[in-house]
């Protein structure tokens, strides 16, 4: 044996005696103040590391009311809680600014009589305001701006209504306005029947012609609190569409309708619709679509925009407008694309301060054991 060779290994083997002869002569003997001895106390220690464990596989568990938390998580949920707050406020900020702007302070408030001579003048402004600009009004403008019958806040014909007609009035003022502008340049190329002789041509400001069809679904809220029938007048509410439509498009993908009424969450507006048909120069339609939408007046959302050729690519003989003197923009005179006929929908959302309180109310009202299904802990 080369004792040399293997002295490390001897020096290591007396350390671990010793050490192991020094932890039962002063160790084993040690006993706490309470009389404890080291194996009582590395028991109640190990006791509690498993309990720590059993509580840390329940952390993720939000119904354990022993849930493991330390003063770093509760700093972390505030500052979570803090950022929710708001982000939640910023939400509540964008949707108060979502409402109708009537525009009308000057409307008389004491008189059905006076209201009616108001509304008068209001829609002979917007029919001469669509007169001046060559623009072709709806054959039923007279009943879309309530010409008869008259104002009567007792009716059970909602559209009757003063708050009705202001706010329909108002949507269709915006809407003429809209359709009044010009929305881009379009050449017009003139006949000329001698072949080598160009033919004149001139560019001119284009837009909507022709406005053939407004058509406004109101929201609930415009019902007011009476008690009124909307199909009595055959008016459609927006949120009933907006549930045909829903049904429609769950037929079509082949599924079945649910006719039960499910608890779905309320948002703090409410929203009214509107369908718009008109005929513009195809090159215009992206520009009068974005103008509907982007108003100052209210706060729109399109849900949808068709489009088809209106006219004949080139007029007939017979046609009035070819004898018009000047550039004739709705026709094809020469290789130019003929008009569109637009129909685009909007949804108009209203902020609702009733329903946010409601909302609130219920936040934070205490949960009924019964609706949640659960067993009411204090009945046996």
């Amino acid at each position: 044996m080369d004792f040399k060779k293997n002295l490390f290994w001897i020096a290591v083997a007396v350390v671990l005696v010793a050490g192991i002869g020094g932890y039962a002569f002063l160790v084993s003997g040690v006993k706490s103040e309470d009389g404890k001895s080291t194996a009582d106390l590395k028991s109640d220690a190990m006791s509690k590391i498993d309990k720590i464990k059993s509580l840390a596989k329940k952390a993720d568990d939000k119904n354990n009311p022993d849930q493991l938390m330390n003063p770093e998580h509760v700093k972390l949920a505030r500052e979570y809680g803090a950022r929710l707050d708001g982000q939640l406020k910023a939400i509540q900020d964008t949707w108060k600014p979502r409402k109708l702007d009537l525009r009308y302070s000057d409307y008389p408030t004491d008189s059905a009589t006076k209201f009616d001579n108001w509304l008068s003048e209001k829609r002979d402004k917007i029919i001469e305001a669509a007169a001046k600009a060559n623009l072709q009004l709806p054959a039923d403008t007279d009943k879309l701006l309530f010409k008869e019958p008259s104002t009567d806040e007792n009716s059970a014909d909602v559209t009757r209504h003063r708050d009705f007609r202001l706010k329909q009035l108002a949507i269709v003022d915006e809407i003429v306005s809209l359709m009044t502008r010009k929305y881009g340049k379009q050449q017009v190329l003139k006949f000329e029947p001698k072949e080598d002789t160009q033919e004149p041509h001139e560019t001119v400001d284009v837009g909507p012609q022709v406005l053939e069809r407004v058509t406004v679904f109101p929201s609930r809220s415009w019902l007011g609190t009476k008690t009124v029938d909307p199909k009595s007048a055959g008016v459609m509410i927006a949120e009933e569409r907006a549930r045909q439509w829903t049904d429609d498009a769950i037929k079509r993908s082949g599924r079945q309708v649910s006719t039960a009424k499910g608890n779905y969450a309320e948002l703090p507006y409410s929203f009214s619709s509107i369908d718009i048909q008109f005929v513009t120069p195809l090159n215009t339609v992206p520009a009068v679509v974005q103008a509907l939408e982007s108003s100052n007046r209210y706060t729109g959302v399109v849900t949808r925009v068709d489009y088809a050729r209106a006219t004949a690519p080139f007029p007939s003989a017979a046609d009035p407008k070819v004898a018009t003197p000047g550039p004739v923009p709705m026709l094809n005179t020469h290789y130019q694309e003929a008009p569109v006929r637009v129909l685009v929908s909007l949804d108009l959302y209203e902020y609702d301060a009733a329903k946010e309180a409601a909302m609130a109310a219920k936040a934070e009202a205490p949960a009924d054991p019964k609706k949640d299904g659960k067993k009411d802990p204090k009945k046996k």
